[in-house]
């Protein structure tokens, strides 16, 4: 299953080439919305195009890539040997497993120095920042992280990120004046419109003949448009 080659995925593919922006964070406006997931679809995406893509796990205050911290230092220190390569263009830099590389992350200057250092070494470097309407200590701040990068795209969750959410995640990237190159809606848990309408005749039509709310369900689930199939 490669969803990052899908018809959807491929139009947030196309909108990063054209920002031409290659050092990108993705923020969440809400817990469980799958940034971690997102970034990592994107990344496999852009290598896909034979692009050196290196991943780095920000995310302190979630799940993140599923890869445990690493020892690896800002001056480039234990980054080879921590770093997780799923195929030749894609590295998967963990969580920095050091208090210390911590606390530097945490000083804009060194951030914007280890960036800039990345920068140089890959085609495109994207940031899996975790959360930004969050308050947690132990997370690095995805306003920061998106200030020394290019751009950032703001990922949620359909009838799953509160609105207020959204609109504060929003607010907080543009005080730390973030470049937004878009906003990525995740509607897995989102049911389609054909599942809705099979739910409502199923609970409310069972006063209809069995054969044709068979016919009907058997249409609706065939219909590309009300299984969200259609074409932008």
């Amino acid at each position: 299953m490669t969803p990052w080659l899908s018809q959807e995925f491929d139009l947030l593919f196309q909108q990063v080439y054209q920002s031409g922006a290659r050092v990108i964070t993705l923020a969440g406006a809400s817990r469980a919305c799958g940034t971690s997931t997102l970034c990592r679809w994107l990344a496999e995406r852009l290598s896909g195009e034979n692009a050196n893509v290196l991943l780095i796990d920000f995310d302190f205050s979630g799940t993140g890539q599923g890869i445990p911290p690493a020892a690896w230092s800002l001056d480039g220190t234990g980054q080879r040997e921590a770093i997780y390569q799923p195929n030749s263009h894609l590295a998967i830099l963990p969580r920095p497993s050091s208090p210390a590389t911590l606390t530097s992350l945490r000083q804009p200057q060194c951030l914007n120095q280890a960036i800039a250092a990345w920068r140089e070494q890959y085609d495109f470097v994207l940031c899996d920042a975790g959360t930004v309407y969050v308050a947690n200590w132990q997370n690095l701040s995805a306003t920061a992280i998106g200030s020394a990068c290019d751009g950032a795209l703001l990922c949620a969750a359909a009838a799953k990120t509160p609105e207020n959410s959204l609109f504060q995640s929003i607010k907080r990237l543009e005080q730390g004046k973030v470049t937004c190159i878009g906003t990525i809606i995740n509607d897995l848990h989102y049911p389609t419109l054909a599942s809705e309408i099979t739910r409502v005749l199923n609970s409310r039509g069972s006063w209809l003949p069995r054969r044709l709310r068979q016919r009907l369900t058997e249409r609706i689930n065939r219909s590309p448009l009300l299984q969200g199939e259609y074409q932008l």
